[in-house]
């Protein structure tokens, strides 16, 4: 059903006819040639008086659906699961992206029911392409749907996406998320699933489409405040692995939720890893705003942050943590200096107790800033040779750079794993001994990455889950939790020592 009474506003047309890099009242995002800036979309007074028009339009009560997929008659089984539920409406359905991103504009949908299985080659819709570029062209390998998740929330971020695939591998889950899908359905799906999933996104996005509707519309970043005072001075705890494939993120990440959970402060997590960020997946989180949002402002103003400002662009979790996240793809990193990151680890300071800032393995300029800021700098290590080789080296750089011992954390990450190397061994080489061993529960860890929820929510009297508390005590200086774990792990028990 096409709502005939709104007439769309001005970047609806220049959607039709391709014009994206070309129409001089559209600002093209530098970034990512060929899109446009989400502020540049909706930051004129007609498209915000036609997101207006939206919000007062019957879907306030009703909940609108486009079904983007290649399978006709699956848009079909949708249309006729909807007849059952009076909350759901059906608004149109497509085979292809670029129908899609013309019936968008038109329909209004407040949830685009995406197949990842599309073929690839949609990249370049803002471009010359336009509305009438080829669906199937493109470079193979990459799931259309994929890449046009990631246009639907550049172009259109009141959108949100469900995807569906007939993969239910891990692998192909993380992809949709990282393109920004609230949810992900693995076909052949039940109708009730596809319903219930329906109903909680958008219940859990509607604040987020409100937001859309009032001054947070505006492309000119917030005028400066006056600084608040620092009265929280709070802990900054960096995570830094030597090596990937140690469970940085995952320990980053569950020891922000048990510092929470433990002393009920205010908790932030800084998912620094510019490039490839890993904190949104962990946690399920949508894209909606990265520390990028941020950049404008620190451009414009030299002064501190605007907290409200800062707060906004943050990503609030059940946990009741609130994350910063990294870039939503990697050539935006560049856009990020180290004096940005000083300002926003000055302001994180200021407005939380705690703050874990997650990293990726180098010694750049920026990442070196965040080392220095810290209070704690916590470096998971494994029972593997060249991880062992890797901390070494991040050690012998930390003595370097003047840091005293206290400073740096040492964690031993599946502590119980029998690679026939000894921990006390481990320890002489690396002239520092592990403050806290976590113990290895991959079944455990990969449903918690799977679905985004932290062990320690879910889980929280499993053994890795205490491990995890016993981190987070020793960082905050907290009372001990549970009993004292013994010295000596089980590997020391079993090779001696």
């Amino acid at each position: 059903m096409v709502r005939t009474e709104l007439e769309p506003p001005p970047i609806v047309a220049q959607l039709r006819a391709g014009l994206l890099g070309a129409a001089a009242e559209v600002d093209v995002d530098e970034d990512s040639p060929g899109r446009v800036g989400v502020g540049s979309l909706i930051g004129t007074a007609a498209d915000e008086a036609w997101l207006a028009a939206l919000s007062d339009t019957e879907s306030s009560q009703m909940i609108r659906v486009l079904v983007v997929d290649e399978a006709a008659g699956l848009q079909q089984r949708i249309s006729t699961a909807f007849s059952a539920h009076a909350d759901l409406e059906q608004v149109g359905g497509v085979l292809g992206a670029a129908d899609a991103m013309e019936a968008i504009p038109t329909l209004m949908p407040d949830i685009v029911v995406l197949s990842m299985d599309l073929p690839s080659g949609i990249g370049k819709l803002g471009a010359a392409g336009g509305a009438g570029g080829s669906a199937t062209s493109g470079q193979p390998g990459h799931p259309g749907g994929a890449v046009l998740a990631e246009e639907i929330a550049t172009r259109f971020p009141f959108v949100s996406v469900i995807m569906t695939s007939r993969n239910g591998e891990p692998e192909q889950l993380r992809r949709a998320m990282m393109a920004g899908a609230r949810h992900f359905l693995v076909k052949p799906f039940t109708d009730a699933e596809l319903v219930e999933g329906i109903r909680s996104v958008h219940r859990l996005d509607e604040s987020r489409r409100t937001a859309h509707n009032g001054p947070a519309l505006a492309s000119v970043p917030p005028p400066p405040r006056a600084a608040t005072p620092a009265v929280r001075n709070g802990q900054i705890f960096t995570f830094y692995s030597a090596k990937g494939g140690a469970g940085c993120t995952t320990i980053a990440c569950n020891t922000a939720v048990a510092l929470k959970r433990m002393t009920g402060k205010d908790v932030a997590i800084f998912d620094c890893g510019l490039l490839f960020g890993d904190v949104g997946v962990v946690m399920n989180l949508n894209p909606r705003s990265t520390i990028v949002d941020l950049v404008p402002q620190m451009e414009a103003h030299s002064g501190p942050l605007d907290p409200e400002f800062l707060s906004q662009m943050m990503v609030p979790h059940a946990s009741g943590v609130k994350v910063l996240l990294a870039p939503s793809s990697p050539e935006k990193a560049e856009l990020v200096t180290a004096e940005h990151i000083h300002r926003v680890l000055t302001a994180l300071r200021d407005q939380f107790d705690y703050v874990v800032i997650d990293t990726w393995p180098t010694f750049e300029e920026r990442i070196l800033g965040v080392l220095d800021a810290a209070d704690k700098i916590v470096v998971p290590a494994t029972l593997e040779m060249p991880a062992i080789k890797n901390s070494k080296l991040l050690l012998d750089v930390t003595s370097a750079l003047a840091y005293p011992p206290e400073k740096v954390v040492l964690v031993l990450n599946r502590a119980d794993s029998r690679g026939g190397i000894r921990v006390q061994d481990v320890e002489q080489i690396l002239q520092k001994q592990f403050a806290v061993e976590i113990v290895s529960d991959g079944r455990l860890t990969t449903v918690s990455l799977n679905e985004g929820v932290p062990f320690v929510m879910t889980q929280p009297d499993a053994a890795i889950s205490r491990d995890i508390m016993r981190l987070a005590t020793q960082l905050g200086g907290l009372e001990p939790v549970g009993e004292a774990k013994p010295k000596r792990g089980l590997l020391r028990s079993v090779f001696g020592g």
